[in-house]
């Protein structure tokens, strides 16, 4: 059976997490790409918001505090990452 609506959250500002504050988003690096070693091609289907707070910013915002990741869907099987960059402030 497949998975549907899959969400992956990943909040810099929300404890026990504090990357938020002391790094920044590197533009246009977040992927989501099926389980091989350098694959940048997105996959699955997924979609990638970017938030600073609760507001959505753009993929070459620095700013950015929250990372939401959707996949519709994934079969039995199916591996894969989410991957973003960081850079120290």
């Amino acid at each position: 059976m497949d998975a549907k609506n899959i969400v992956i959250t990943e909040d810099g500002a929300t404890l026990p997490n504090n990357w938020a504050a002391t790094t920044l988003n590197v533009p246009s690096t977040a992927t989501v790409a099926q389980d091989a070693a350098g694959a940048v091609t997105a996959t699955f289907g997924a979609v990638i918001t970017f938030f600073n707070g609760a507001t959505p910013v753009t993929t070459v915002d620095p700013n950015v505090t929250r990372y939401l990741d959707s996949v519709p869907t994934l079969t039995p099987g199916q591996t894969g990452f989410f991957r973003f960059q960081r850079v120290v402030k």
